[in-house]
């Protein structure tokens, strides 16, 4: 049924933008292909493994040389019009909407943080250290990782009507080059 796939394909690629958007802005750890459920019935994607990729000090740190995963078999299924429509404006939109201050976003990314670097110190730390985070350690890193977030989330959310090139297809552009997709994890190569 043409109308079926119609419908799957648009919800796959939005999500897949959704997905890439906070790939790109928390910083996450891209994962390997089988760490991704895809649901047939919708088009939903469903990850998991996925966590801010924090260095040794505790800061929110892009391992990657590429800003999500976009690699060409899936920019075959979702078609360049899909990637240069729905893909960058679910991107596009989910910034905008995280980008307005009556969201609030700052006091949820806190929380989210608090949680990630907790779990980070009790695995980083030494073992007589693994007791609890000190707050006047804790909360300066928190805040330092919030606005690494808010800055990429303000960068995302820019889009002027009459210029053809957003942030947004600058990203698109990087995490299609050939040269950066070269150096995408082994486990990725065979969807290459």
């Amino acid at each position: 049924d043409n109308d079926s796939y119609w419908a799957f394909k648009r919800r796959f690629t939005s999500q897949l933008g959704i997905m890439d958007f906070a790939s790109y802005v928390l910083v996450l750890s891209k994962g390997a292909p089988f760490t991704f459920r895809f649901v047939l019935g919708s088009g939903d994607i469903l990850p998991w493994e996925i966590a801010p990729s924090l260095d040794g000090r505790g800061n929110l740190q892009g391992q990657d040389r590429i800003p999500f995963r976009l690699t060409p078999n899936l920019v075959n299924f979702v078609t360049p019009a899909g990637i240069t429509g729905t893909f960058s404006a679910a991107m596009v939109a989910t910034a905008q909407a995280l980008n307005d201050p009556d969201m609030r976003v700052n006091n949820l990314l806190g929380a989210i943080m608090r949680d990630e670097l907790i779990a980070w110190h009790s695995v980083h730390e030494k073992p007589f250290d693994k007791a609890g985070v000190p707050n006047s350690v804790l909360l300066p890193k928190v805040s330092k990782n919030v606005n690494f977030v808010l800055k990429k989330l303000a960068y995302l959310a820019r889009y002027d009507e009459d210029s053809m090139h957003t942030p947004v297809d600058q990203l698109i552009k990087a995490a299609t080059a050939s040269a950066t997709l070269a150096g995408m994890y082994g486990t990725w190569q065979p969807w290459l």
